[in-house]
Formats: C-alpha cells, sequence, structure tokens
C-alpha cells in the first residue's frame, strides 16, 4: 500500500484484486488500518475504504452519509467492480433495509436455527454427516 496522491494522506494505490490479497491480504488490511483506516484507493473507478473499527461503527451507524444502496444505474451498491445484479439485503439503505430485517429475524435469528435444526439435518442428510469444526 502506497500513498497515490503525496497531497492528500487518505489517497492510495490499492487494489482488493491484487495478487497480493490471497496470501498476503490480513498485513496489508492492518498496515492500512494502522496508518490510514479510512482511505480512498483510485482502483475501480475509485471507492472509499474504512478499515478501522471505530470509523466502520460511526460509518454504519450514519446513513444519511453512507449508503451500500444499488440502484443498478447511479449507485452501484457494494461490488468492485459492479455486478449486473443486486446483492441482496446488504445493498438495501433504510427504511427498506428494516423492513426486511424484520421480516428475516424470525426466520434466521438464533434461536429460530435452533428451533429448525432438526428439521434441517433431516431434509439435508450430506451437511448432517460432515464433522461439525468450531473455527
Amino acid at each position: 500500500m502506497t500513498s497515490s496522491s503525496p497531497g492528500h494522506p487518505a489517497d492510495i494505490d490499492f487494489d482488493h484484486h491484487s495478487p497480493v490479497m490471497p496470501d498476503h491480504g490480513w498485513e496489508v488490511l492492518a498496515e492500512l488500518r494502522s496508518k490510514c483506516p479510512v482511505a480512498h484507493a483510485g482502483s475501480h473507478g475509485g471507492y472509499w475504504l474504512i478499515s478501522g473499527h471505530d470509523e466502520l461503527q460511526n460509518a454504519a451507524r450514519d446513513d444519511s452519509t453512507f449508503s451500500s444502496a444499488n440502484d443498478l444505474k447511479t449507485r452501484l451498491g457494494i461490488a468492485l467492480p459492479a455486478m449486473p445484479a443486486k446483492a441482496g439485503i446488504i445493498e438495501t439503505d433504510p427504511p427498506l433495509f428494516f423492513q426486511l430485517r424484520k421480516a428475516f429475524v424470525p426466520w434466521f435469528s438464533p434461536g429460530a436455527s435452533t428451533r429448525s435444526s432438526a428439521m434441517a439435518a433431516a431434509i439435508s442428510p450430506w451437511t448432517s454427516r460432515r464433522p461439525y469444526q468450531h473455527c
């Protein structure tokens, strides 16, 4: 990671599709986080990258400034390069995001997962035979 514009510390030379990332991504991101937790990369037409925890938490709570929306025309969501379709709920902003989340919670909450685990095991024999491993 290097500065692509010495006049502005937030401008960096970064590409998440770089061949370096598969083997050294964690190191690259740690360096980025320590030097510039909010940075602008010029690759893929330019985008902002937030790698700091506090900065990301603040951005996640500020829907009026930060958006993941994808209208398939002018706001192309989170995928870089842009995809020809929306990536689902992650590319949805409030108030629709909260409506969708409310609809999904009964199906995907920890309690719902526990209640449906027996059914999931019964209809998915291949999955239930695989050994469960903790990360």
